[in-house]
Order: C-alpha cells, then sequence, then structure tokens
C-alpha cells in the first residue's frame, strides 16, 4: 500500500465519522499526546492527580448530555464503552507513534468520566521466562474494561488507582 492511498483511506474512514465522533477522536489524539508528554516530565502520581482533577467536570469537554453510568441499563453501558475505546482506538492507530497501555488506559479513564463512567487504572506485572512485563487497563466495578475477563490470571495486579 503506498503512503497516498494510505492517506486516502483513512480520509476516507474519517469523512464517514459523525461530526461528534470526529471531535472525540481528535480529542483522545491530543488526549494522548498529552498524557505522553505528562508521563515523561511528570512524576506519575502527580499526573495520576491532574487527570483527577481533569475528571471532575464530565462531559465539560464535549458538552456530553449523556446520564451517569448510574443511570445506564447494561446494554447502553456496554454500548458506551465500545464506542468509547473504538475512538480512542482510531486516534492511537493514527498517531505520530505507537502509544502503550497506560497512555491509552489514562485517556480511556478520561473520556469514560466524560459519560459518567468512573474507572479504576490497574497496573499488572508478570515474568515471562526471563523478562519482566507490566500492562495497565481500566475497569468498571471490579470487571476489566477492553481486556479478556482473565487478565488478571495473566497479570498479577498491583494496587489500583484510582484518580478521582
Amino acid at each position: 500500500m503506498t503512503c497516498c492511498s494510505a492517506i486516502r483511506r483513512k480520509l476516507s474512514t474519517a469523512s464517514r465519522l459523525s461530526p461528534e465522533d470526529l471531535r472525540q477522536v481528535l480529542r483522545a489524539w491530543v488526549l494522548l499526546l498529552l498524557v505522553d508528554l505528562g508521563l515523561r516530565v511528570l512524576p506519575f502520581q502527580r499526573l495520576v492527580k491532574r487527570i483527577g482533577r481533569a475528571k471532575d467536570h464530565p462531559g465539560r469537554h464535549l458538552g456530553c448530555t449523556s446520564a451517569p453510568a448510574s443511570r445506564h441499563t447494561e446494554p447502553e453501558l456496554v454500548a458506551t464503552l465500545r464506542r468509547v475505546q473504538g475512538l480512542l482506538d482510531m486516534a492511537g492507530r493514527n498517531h505520530l507513534y505507537p502509544m502503550t497501555c497506560l497512555r491509552r488506559a489514562l485517556v480511556l479513564q478520561i473520556l469514560l468520566k466524560d459519560w459518567g463512567i468512573n474507572t479504576e487504572l490497574q497496573l499488572g506485572v508478570r515474568k515471562q521466562e526471563d523478562r519482566f512485563e507490566a500492562h495497565a487497563w481500566l475497569e468498571y466495578e471490579g470487571r476489566p474494561i477492553a481486556e479478556p475477563e482473565a487478565i488478571r490470571a495473566h497479570f498479577r495486579p498491583m494496587a489500583g488507582i484510582n484518580a478521582s
């Protein structure tokens, strides 16, 4: 695939998004960049506190009129989680460089807060042969989001981190 055809394909995909979804993809793209910068220059706990403060006003960035998660039905909640995750994935695939699971999880936490969905950041570790590996994911009411249910069997969770 040539560079021009890849750009045409991406523009075609973007043109099929609703204006609201396009705004959310662009917002996710900028947030990924800001979170990446924050992780590079701030102590982790300080960044998490800043994210918590930014999340104190759900919907303020998007004019979101969605009900808090406690008022969502289970199918609405699942649909919202999938939609927001899909838009974040689109932003991540089209970023300047690959975004790690930690960056994506922190941005997803901010985006879901806009919909009244409070999540907890989980950091897990494992030793695979001679390598040490880490992974970050979000949980909602004790269940992983955008991860297999068995993620805890693969990565030993450290203490959950709630930015709110």
